[in-house]
């Protein structure tokens, strides 16, 4: 299995979503654990290969006569989220939305579609191979296969070279092989050398999850070379991005937390050591938080919330949404992030102050707010509420008036009147205090966010 060192570990996690504590006290190995965990959930694995192994066999080939069967769209993969970041980007006059060369489970994914293009020009062999080609992993796709309609599963053999500039004399040959073939037979990707160990550990992992059993066609050439699958790669659902996220330990190692900070009363730590460390990052929050007031507002799902409204509203409503976490082409699946809109929003900050968006529900709120109201005129209150989200809507839920006492809802929407820009949005600080509830900060802001 390819190892990586424990920095690098660490900016692979961020890449794909899961933020660790700076100076994490976990091992080495789980480290390592964990990236392959997270690397499974961006390939959704369990839905493609629920009860390893996989055997090859048991699916057709991919059919390249029907309409929208290039393997170019079908591998792609994306979000809700990154479809309106796309957008944003595109009314802005950005042609590129996303950096290349930067973020390599983006790079990784790319990649991928370039693969399924070069296959749908029917070239199989290709390279991938750093700017300085100092490594670089050789690849032949053998076949296609269709696991549904929406997803195919690529069959390849593949090596990696760490040799440097000049490749092995095995691959040298099997390079000239296959150029011979023709001008386009093979392809050359650029890969950095951390989207390289994405796809290594990718294919070295998925390696072992086919039967043993399975023997694909291969030239002298390629005795050499290990036998894999891939299936497409996208974001993390909103689950995983939990559940992978989740922290209830020292905001710096992850140990359980013994302590808060005196000051602020928010962060929590482990012991002295961790607090120290941490002083020079916190302190600027500390800072702005030090004898902050704070309001406890009791909150329901985002779900349950637009559950309410169809219940309640006119005849025949219905409540419909698009949950910025839903991946795009799963074939008969529904919102993986959603789930019940009964339980509770998961936990990913822990103890840790975050930063939401508190934005008012405008017509209903102002006028219940409205000081000036006509003799007998009263403000309307019927679907009064405010929507709370932080950046990656691992939280999104909703203060309804009816169920929020007034001496909670009140306050909020009076300081995202009188406060926000607009007076309909505002950044806020942010801690959960339980289950079903939210700890407001309503004196202290943070600065203005570009989200």
């Amino acid at each position: 299995m390819a190892q990586v060192n424990r920095e690098l570990t660490l900016e692979l996690l961020r890449c794909m979503g899961v933020e660790l504590p700076p100076k994490t006290k976990l091992s080495d190995d789980e480290l390592d654990k964990r990236l392959s965990k997270t690397l499974d959930g961006c390939q959704y694995l369990a839905r493609v290969v629920p009860n390893p192994p996989l055997n090859p066999v048991s699916y057709k080939p991919w059919c390249l006569n029907k309409s929208n069967k290039r393997i170019l769209h079908a591998i792609r993969r994306h979000n809700f989220g990154e479809s309106s970041v796309v957008y944003d980007n595109l009314m802005k006059g950005n042609s590129h939305p996303y950096t290349l060369y930067s973020d390599p489970l983006m790079d990784l994914r790319q990649s991928l579609m370039t693969m399924g293009n070069y296959w749908d020009e029917k070239r199989t062999c290709m390279m991938l191979a750093d700017e300085e080609k100092t490594s670089c992993i050789f690849m032949r796709i053998t076949e296609v296969l269709e696991f549904d309609p929406s997803t195919p599963i690529l069959m390849v053999l593949f090596r990696r070279e760490l040799r440097g500039i000049q490749p092995s004399d095995s691959m040298v040959n099997w390079m000239l092989l296959h150029e011979k073939e023709g001008p386009k037979q093979m392809g050359h990707i650029r890969a950095t050398a951390k989207e390289q160990h994405l796809l290594l550990r990718l294919l070295e992992r998925n390696s072992e999850r086919l039967l043993p059993t399975y023997k694909p066609k291969r030239t002298a050439l390629e005795r050499d070379l290990a036998s894999s699958f891939i299936i497409p790669v996208g974001p993390l659902g909103g689950r995983e991005v939990a559940r992978f996220n989740s922290n209830d330990g020292c905001c710096v190692c992850g140990d359980p937390a013994k302590s808060k900070c005196s000051r602020c009363n928010v962060k929590r730590y482990c012991g002295a050591v961790c607090q120290k460390e941490d002083w020079k990052a916190h302190r600027p929050t500390c800072t702005s938080l030090q004898g902050a007031k704070w309001q406890t507002v009791p909150f329901i799902t985002y779900d349950k919330h637009l559950q309410m409204m169809a219940r309640h509203g006119p005849p025949g409503a219905i409540a419909v949404r698009q949950s910025r976490y839903e991946i795009v082409q799963h074939q008969g699946t529904s919102d993986e992030s959603q789930g019940d809109p009964d339980a509770s929003a998961p936990n990913t900050h822990g103890s840790t102050p975050f930063i939401v968006k508190v934005q008012l529900n405008s017509a209903d709120v102002h006028k219940l707010l409205d000081t000036t109201l006509l003799p007998g005129q009263k403000p309307m209150q019927s679907g009064v509420s405010m929507l709370i989200y932080d950046r990656r809507r691992s939280i999104e839920v909703v203060l309804v008036k009816s169920i929020c006492p007034d001496a909670a809802f009140i306050p909020i929407a009076e300081l995202v009147k009188t406060r926000g820009p607009s007076g309909l949005k505002l950044f806020c600080w942010a801690t959960r205090s339980g289950e079903w509830s939210l700890d407001l900060c309503t004196d202290h802001l943070p600065e203005w966010q570009q989200w």
